[in-house]
């Protein structure tokens, strides 16, 4: 028996790997093995899956991540995004041959198909249910019962059922995600009980993620203090090879849109024309000069969208935020960012205690004009934005690098910088 096993290309972040996929309709799961998302540097939530095939049988994947790439056929120009794809350490799929000369030989239905051969084949990507769209038949050739069937689908022709002479048969799994969490939803009430009768006794650390690891690795490679007395920190990039789609259109059309909220509001226009010449006065952010223009990476350029958020209690307060979450395709800003570790000193903590005692900046382009008939005028932000996922662990870290520095002269002062601040709210408590 022939399953339907296709040669295709995963990639992401500027790389791709080629491998097979199995196009499995008894599975409700895409599955892909581990070794592949590390290839391609994708990063994503960490839980634990549980998956289930015939007779009940059950298997654990307790680091099994959640990703996001794009697939194509090997022979198909268009690729898709595959979303929901689940990693595991190992797929176990049956090997599979195919001899497409023979094939078509005994059974004329399947000639002149663009179809390759390959022996031995080793699927490392399971597209289940979840991503139906690219399994979908768009056309098929069949002839009599029991003889292979040829399916086109958004991937390329596929061939399968039976009727390759000689072939072993051979088992074939079912992945279905399996709903058995009911006990761990009772063991994790009853956990998080004894976790809340210890606190602050007990303190266990925490092993960090391979992400955090990454981000504390930027941040320490990639911090320092500029002649102008400011720190400079690089974005928490989960790749170091990635590619943006052109993103200005998208940005020019958010452009439009705010613009035409403040044909209805002049006061705000007023107000945000203002702020945005005091981000220039203060070094914030200044106008692309013509080398950025020219000769900036445009693969690594990236367009933000300004939003206003108002108070609607407070109508006159607001703040311009960058929507570092608006998509061009399925790329934004902060899909190629991690949120980075977690800098923040414990609330808890900080309560007791108070109780006791470059390239970076051409990511961070905006759109704006005080006169919507003239051309909009590029901006640059220079410092952590409202909106990036990384932005408070970047001020954490810099609030705390700052103290260091001052530990010899100013050990207290330093010290309760570190470790008596939640966000940007200090408590301590002194004789």
């Amino acid at each position: 028996m022939l399953f339907k096993v296709i040669p295709v290309v995963l990639s992401s972040n500027g790389k791709s790997v080629s491998t097979f996929a199995f196009l499995d309709d008894g599975s409700n799961v895409t599955l892909m093995e581990e070794k592949i998302a590390d290839e391609l540097g994708l990063f994503g939530n960490i839980s634990s899956l549980c998956i289930q095939w015939t007779g009940s049988v059950t298997r654990k994947e307790p680091k099994s991540k959640q990703v996001e790439l794009r697939i194509s056929g090997v022979k198909c120009k268009t690729d898709y995004a595959i979303s929901g794809v689940q990693t595991i350490p190992r797929l176990d799929l049956p090997k599979q041959s195919l001899d497409y000369g023979e094939l078509s030989k005994q059974f004329p239905h399947l000639k002149g198909l663009p179809i390759q051969n390959f022996s031995n084949a080793v699927p490392r990507i399971l597209i289940g249910l979840d991503n139906a769209t690219l399994k979908l038949t768009l056309d098929k050739r069949e002839r009599h019962s029991g003889e292979p069937i040829a399916a086109k689908t958004r991937l390329g022709w596929t061939i399968f059922g039976g009727g390759q002479r000689g072939t072993k048969s051979i088992d074939h799994a079912m992945f279905h995600i399996c709903k058995c969490d009911a006990d761990e939803a009772l063991h994790d009430l009853v956990n998080s009980y004894f976790a809340v009768e210890t606190m602050g006794v007990n303190s266990l650390p925490l092993l960090e993620s391979s992400e955090d690891q990454r981000g504390r690795q930027i941040l320490a490679e990639n911090t320092r203090r500029t002649e102008s007395g400011r720190f400079e920190c690089g974005l928490l990039w989960k790749s170091d090879n990635f590619e943006f789609p052109c993103s200005y259109r998208m940005a020019e059309r958010r452009l439009v849109c705010l613009e035409k909220k403040f044909a209805k509001n002049p006061v705000l226009k007023s107000k945000v024309i203002d702020q945005i010449e005091g981000y220039l006065e203060h070094g914030y952010a200044h106008i692309a000069t013509e080398d950025e223009l020219q000769n900036s990476d445009p693969r690594r350029v990236w367009y933000l969208p300004l939003g206003i958020i108002q108070n609607h209690r407070k109508p006159e307060k607001f703040r311009i935020v960058w929507d570092a979450a608006a998509r061009v395709g399925d790329i934004s800003l902060n899909s190629m960012l991690f949120v980075g570790p977690d800098l923040l000193t414990p609330l808890l903590k900080v309560i007791c205690g108070f109780r006791q005692r470059q390239f970076d900046r051409q990511a961070q382009r905006f759109l704006f004009r005080s006169d919507p008939e003239q051309p909009p005028t590029v901006y640059v932000m220079d410092v952590v934005i409202f909106g990036a996922s990384c932005s408070p662990c970047l001020a954490q870290h810099i609030k705390n690098t700052n103290a260091k520095e001052y530990e010899r002269t100013y050990q207290e002062a330093a010290s309760a910088i570190i470790n008596n601040t939640y966000v940007d709210d200090f408590l301590i408590s002194r004789p």
